[in-house]
């Protein structure tokens, strides 16, 4: 569980939900172009799904609402830098 930290951080934005904070927070990556800067260091998902399997050690997964299985961090990775290939 969040404890409450996710649903106070949507209240002290102002904002109706979880969902909206997940749009503003979209909104804020596509604005400051997140994308073009990972990609300028190499940082894709091509790039990085041969490590999907090492970003399950303790302190990086152990610490998220919901268990996430490695096809789950594939997705977000090809979702978040692009496709695969």
């Amino acid at each position: 569980a969040d404890e409450g930290a996710i649903t106070g951080l949507v209240r002290a934005l102002g904002l109706p939900d979880w969902k909206a904070l997940q749009s503003r927070i979209t909104e804020l990556l596509v604005t400051c172009r997140m994308n073009d800067w990972l990609a300028r260091y190499g940082i894709t998902a091509a790039a990085t799904l041969p490590l999907a399997a090492e970003m399950f050690t303790p302190g990086r997964v152990d610490n998220n609402l919901r268990p996430p299985t490695e096809e789950d961090v594939r997705g977000l990775l090809v979702k978040s830098l692009g496709t695969a290939g």
